[in-house]
Formats: C-alpha cells, sequence, structure tokens
C-alpha cells in the first residue's frame, strides 16, 4: 500500500487535518499553509479596509480596526503599558524625559509664533512685550 505524501514537502504524512479526497499536508506544513491563509486573509481586508478582526468597515481614527475591535484593543494596550510601568521605574523616568523634552519644544515653537497653548495669539501687549514679541 503507497504511503500517503504531503503535497507540499513530500514527506510522508501522518497528520489529517480533514478527511475526504482534499489534498493532504503533514502537520507543520498544514500549520505553515494556515499561517500564510490568515496573513492573506489580514493582507486583503487591509487592501479593502476592513477591520483586521471582525471584517467591518474601518473607524475614522485607525488603520486597523472598525470602531468596536479599537476600542478594546486601545484598553489591552493600555493594560499592557501600565504594567511595564509598573515594573521599571526607569522606563517611567525615561518617558517622563521624553514629554517634557517634546513639550519643552512645542512651547517654544508656541512662543515664537506669539500664540496661547489652545492656538490663539496673544490678546496683551505686556505678554507679547515679555516674549520680545510684536503684538498687533
Amino acid at each position: 500500500m503507497p504511503i500517503a505524501r504531503c503535497i507540499d514537502c513530500g514527506k510522508g504524512r501522518r497528520h489529517v487535518a480533514h478527511g475526504g479526497s482534499i489534498p493532504k499536508r503533514c502537520k507543520s506544513c498544514a500549520r505553515l499553509h494556515r499561517l500564510d491563509l490568515q496573513k492573506s486573509k489580514y493582507d486583503e481586508r487591509r487592501r479593502k479596509k476592513l477591520c483586521a478582526w471582525c471584517g467591518d468597515p474601518l473607524s475614522a481614527h485607525s488603520i486597523f480596526f472598525c470602531v468596536a475591535c479599537g476600542s478594546y484593543h486601545a484598553g489591552y494596550q493600555a493594560r499592557l503599558m501600565r504594567e511595564k510601568r509598573a515594573k521599571s521605574p526607569a522606563y517611567r523616568e525615561d518617558e517622563r524625559e521624553k514629554v517634557r523634552a517634546r513639550m519643552r519644544t512645542i512651547r517654544a515653537e508656541r512662543r515664537k509664533a506669539g500664540i496661547t497653548g489652545n492656538g490663539t495669539p496673544y490678546k496683551s501687549q505686556a505678554t507679547a512685550d515679555r516674549y520680545g514679541l510684536l503684538a498687533s
């Protein structure tokens, strides 16, 4: 009796994923084939602008998820980041320094442009004089 061979690698097959007359794969090739199918499905959904998880249309604020899946993912990621910060005080300090540097540059740009934190121009001449700007 002939040995059933895997359609991908040609080795003897011991793993039966499904019955019938469908060509069979060995366990490792079946796993790789399943992963490839999932990746192609994910890429197809991305091209069609559908949610990577459920297939619904994407939300306006995401390139991967619909509103429901995105809110779940955001909560999950927030929990992971909280755990990461709790474990490492050095990571928290590094994050704080990066935020301080970013806000320092943003405030300097706003000050040079003569606008307040909410984007409106300085109202008083005293404020403009304090920063050496010409208020109109």
